[in-house]
């Protein structure tokens, strides 16, 4: 009789789970992936480092649309979007953060933190709210969490790394003296001719490219149970250390603000927009101190 019962009870489990699943139409899942990279930073080379990745699938019998909320199209979508944007001009002060930095590089193994990845505003298309706070924290003020040491580490050392990863793309064979890369070059000469050869971009070129942008350019299309997938580097989290539990709370919104107001119509190409729920997801992160 018992075992009959705990038979039933976990069919009831089980459908109720199915239904769940089914009763959204698009669902989200993450997980965490090691991969290598040439990082040549601190004592690592080559190495395994985490990337965060993100999955959508479409359950319905529909090809449908709707805006990446979760995806960063800014000028560095490799890494998460931190309200922060390095720009093209190296100047003294980001100089001096780097330096500070790197000179007494902070070590959180003992630390545990909560990282809430949203869309803070439904209405602004690189709002993609990132917020870091210690675990068992309760009254959380964004204020006061983004002026944390931890919030400025982050943005410090998220600049080095977004800067070098400029220079890389430019295939200049350059790095900054905080790399130790054998095949690049940093000596201050070699950057100083690199500087004088490139084009700076002004605020207004910078403006006049975003423009070029289509809201489209981050919506995500999806035929009848196919699945698209996107990464973010998690370098910074690596050289820190620690443990990171990553809350994720995606947003379907019907409007997206790209230097104006643009209402995504219903139906896209033969793609019907979605603007329902998806249930957020969260996963943890655990870096073990002597990780290589």
């Amino acid at each position: 009789m018992y075992q009959t019962l705990k038979y039933i009870i976990s069919l009831i489990i089980a459908g109720f789970c199915l239904q769940n699943l089914y009763a959204q139409t698009i669902t989200l899942s993450s997980e965490i992936v090691w991969k290598k990279k040439d990082v040549y930073l601190l004592d690592y080379d080559n190495v395994n480092v985490p990337f965060l990745r993100f999955k959508y699938k479409n359950n319905t019998a529909d090809s449908i649309y709707f805006y990446n909320s979760l995806r960063n199209e800014g000028y560095f979508p490799e890494y998460l979007f931190f309200s922060y944007n390095p720009g093209f001009l190296i100047n003294i002060s980001v100089q001096t953060e780097w330096k500070t930095l790197m000179t007494s590089f902070p070590n959180w193994s003992d630390n545990e933190y909560v990282i809430n990845i949203a869309k803070e505003d439904e209405f602004n298309y690189y709002g993609l709210s990132f917020l870091l706070y210690k675990k068992g924290e309760t009254k959380i003020n964004r204020e006061a969490v983004e002026a944390s040491d931890e919030h400025y580490i982050l943005r410090v050392l998220m600049s080095l790394l977004k800067q070098q990863l400029m220079l890389d793309r430019d295939n200049t064979n350059l790095q900054f003296e905080y790399f130790h890369h054998p095949e690049k070059d940093s000596s201050l000469e070699k950057h100083l001719e690199y500087c004088k050869s490139l084009k700076l971009q002004t605020f207004e070129k910078q403006m006049e490219e975003l423009s070029k942008k289509s809201v489209y350019d981050n919506c995500v299309f999806l035929n009848p149970s196919e699945s698209f997938s996107f990464e973010y580097d998690l370098t910074p989290f690596f050289l820190l250390k620690g443990s990171y539990h990553f809350i994720i709370k995606p947003k379907m919104p019907k409007s997206v603000v790209l230097f104006e107001n643009h209402v995504l119509p219903k139906v896209y190409k033969g793609y019907k927009l979605f603007t329902g729920h998806v249930k957020g997801v969260d996963i943890l992160l655990n870096i073990p101190p002597d990780q290589k």
